[in-house]
């Protein structure tokens, strides 16, 4: 008991407040630690959400469970109608959160990203920031403005398989589109952040080794150099390190 009685103590803030809760950390008895920001690829709301119960009970408790204060989730591959007519089955309406979802109208079932805030936190939403409709239709970015800065939440395009150069053409404007609409933020004196799936390698290392395979011909030296030898079989490609 004395011990319980100290934790408590610990928690009152320089006004005076004291939080009930217990927690070693608590930000409504400690209003000055900084909020946690998570950005989550979840590939799939849905099945994911039904993981999420299974585990913790709820999406609130997996919430409170890790102080999570603001939950930014990219490839959710939910439509407008599905947010609307069964909003409980995607965790759209939760008690104390706010959610912002923007969905793609180009393409049904595919991207879309949303944010899940704490209430109070939010000032303002937009789910078409790029001011390109093409862009916005495909429901990859949600712009979020929390008190002196705002969130880009982007699922960013990937340029794949392009033998055109038209994928990686339309992510680079993509991503001018959304550095564009960062610069008019910080114009307004805001801070920016940008979370997210960003589709980018910053080093050969970030990129899974099965994606930098090469062909063996390529790993070959110039003639008269050693190279590897004419029966080495070993498929059509070899890793190396990137």
């Amino acid at each position: 008991a004395p011990r319980r009685r100290r934790r408590r103590a610990a928690a009152d803030d320089d006004d005076g407040r004291v939080c009930r809760c217990r927690r070693a950390i608590c930000r409504r008895a400690l209003p000055h630690i900084a909020m946690l920001i998570v950005s989550w690829n979840v590939a799939g709301w849905e099945p994911t959400l039904r993981y999420v119960n299974s585990h913790y009970g709820s999406l609130e408790a997996y919430l409170d469970r890790h102080r999570i204060d603001i939950l930014c989730v990219q490839e959710v591959k939910i439509g407008k109608e599905k947010l609307t007519k069964a909003p409980a089955a995607v965790a759209a309406h939760l008690s104390g959160w706010e959610s912002f979802w923007s969905f793609s109208t180009a393409k049904r079932g595919f991207n879309g990203v949303t944010t899940f805030a704490r209430k109070g936190l939010t000032r303002a939403a937009d789910a078409a920031p790029l001011g390109d409709a093409a862009l916005d239709a495909e429901g990859r970015c949600v712009l979020t403005q929390h008190a002196e800065f705002s969130i880009f939440n982007v699922y960013v395009h990937a340029a794949g398989s392009d033998e055109d150069g038209s994928k990686l053409a339309l992510k680079l404007r993509f991503l001018a589109a959304v550095e564009r609409r960062m610069a008019a933020e910080r114009a307004q004196g805001r801070r920016v952040m940008l979370v997210g799936d960003l589709n980018i390698a910053s080093r050969g290392l970030d990129v899974p080794w099965r994606q930098v395979r090469v062909p063996r011909a390529a790993l070959r030296l110039d003639e008269g150099g050693a190279g590897p030898s004419d029966g080495d079989e070993g498929g059509e490609g070899a890793a190396v390190d990137a």
